[in-house]
């Protein structure tokens, strides 16, 4: 049996139905069965993620299925590129659909053999509505990516979205695998793995590019809510300081510990806030919640205890 150029690396925890879906239409993009081997990891599902499995296998036999038995996305991550045997590992999310041509504009992107990594768009699905409350700087709280039109580097602000995001094997060789200390856990809405990731490409030179023809669409109806939204800032505010710990930035960890007080606090006081726009405050919420998830971390590792009842 040839070796497959491409490793598409699924992790999934009960969404079987998402899962089908999202296997189905990777199925349908162009040159999958011929040039890619589909990983499936299921990450401790207690639904029927094994039946969706069991009758897809018939009709795609090419699916490769691994059980991850330690809970969280970069533990299953982690165990889909130990079972890849592709040059390039790709990575999507369980619940999303992808474009028929995301194959192709992946292997355009990497015909430059000195691309370490390739990351692409994440769209919502056609027809869904981003609500007005939303900055449009704050799409990534739904896992919304869309850095314009342009094949070019990623800048400085900018970051692989983990959701659809491709890397040569050779790069985990070099610099390691996902972090486990970061990524979703179950139910806990943890991040950051992919930028950790991202950092240490770019701190070892490699060239990590935009591919805006390699789409996915993500399906965010149940995230389109202000509560599930400030729920997951909390938890990336303490993924970031998880970041900033791991790099070592003790500078940065100090400047962004003062500007956290400030956001868990001062824009609260009195009530001038109530004269702002719907978005405004909603931003004012978004950056009191990333604060206290900041400081939230910042805390445990101190040993203080803070009382909000988090178990991150």
């Amino acid at each position: 049996m040839l070796r497959k150029k491409v490793s598409v690396v699924i992790a999934t925890y009960n969404r079987a139905e998402l899962l089908r879906q999202c296997l189905i239409s990777l199925f349908k993009a162009r040159g999958v069965e011929d040039c890619a081997e589909v990983i499936v990891v299921n990450n401790r599902s207690t639904d029927h993620t094994q039946k969706v499995i069991d009758e897809l296998v018939t009709v795609y036999p090419s699916i490769i299925y691994v059980e991850e038995a330690t809970p969280g996305l970069s533990h299953a991550r982690n165990k889909g590129i130990n079972t890849a045997s592709g040059d390039i590992v790709a990575f999507i999310d369980d619940d999303v659909e992808i474009d028929e041509g995301w194959l192709d504009a992946l292997l355009a992107a990497f015909a430059d053999p000195d691309v370490a990594a390739v990351g692409g768009k994440v769209l919502p699905p056609k027809g869904v509505e981003i609500p007005e409350w939303l900055p449009p700087i704050r799409m990534y709280l739904l896992s919304i990516f869309d850095y314009g039109d342009e094949l070019r580097p990623y800048t400085k602000k900018e970051c692989l979205p983990g959701g659809n995001m491709a890397v040569r094997r050779w790069v985990f060789e070099k610099v390691g695998v996902f972090t486990t200390c970061l990524g979703r856990r179950q139910h806990k809405l943890l991040g950051g793995e992919e930028v950790e990731l991202y950092h240490r490409i770019i701190a070892n030179k490699g060239k990590v590019l935009y591919q805006p023809s390699m789409i996915v669409y993500h399906k965010i109806g149940e995230r389109i809510n202000p509560e599930w939204i400030l729920n997951y800032a909390y938890f990336l505010g303490r993924s970031e300081f998880r970041i900033e710990i791991l790099r070592g930035l003790k500078l940065r960890l100090l400047i962004k510990a003062c500007r956290s007080v400030f956001y868990r606090y001062l824009p609260f006081l009195g009530q001038k806030e109530l004269a702002l726009t719907t978005r405004r405050r909603f931003e004012l919420c978004v950056r009191r919640r990333q604060a206290e998830g900041y400081l939230d971390e910042l805390c445990s590792v101190l040993g203080i205890r803070v009382g909000r009842g988090v178990d991150a």
